[in-house]
């Protein structure tokens, strides 16, 4: 299982903390294989943003994780049952 931790760009103070804490819990056993010896594996990604507006947006947010370049992806609207 993973987790990802989404930091925009112009948070640069967080991100060079951020990146450390997660280094320090995978060497204590708070994550990783076996997380705190609960039997479940739990990792954690740390991915930088280029601080995009649009990355507050789902699919931006989506895209921005998936390494292209940020743009809201077109989309249907949801069903949202009887009314």
């Amino acid at each position: 299982r993973g987790r990802n931790i989404y930091c925009r760009g112009e948070f640069w103070w967080e991100i060079q903390h951020i990146q450390p804490a997660v280094d320090e819990a995978y060497k204590k056993g708070f994550l990783g294989k076996n997380a705190c010896g609960s039997g479940w594996d739990m990792d954690v990604y740390v991915h930088r943003g280029a601080g995009a507006y649009i990355c507050g947006e789902e699919t931006g947010l989506i895209e921005s994780l998936e390494g292209k370049q940020v743009a809201a992806r077109l989309r249907l609207p949801r069903h949202t049952g009887d009314r």
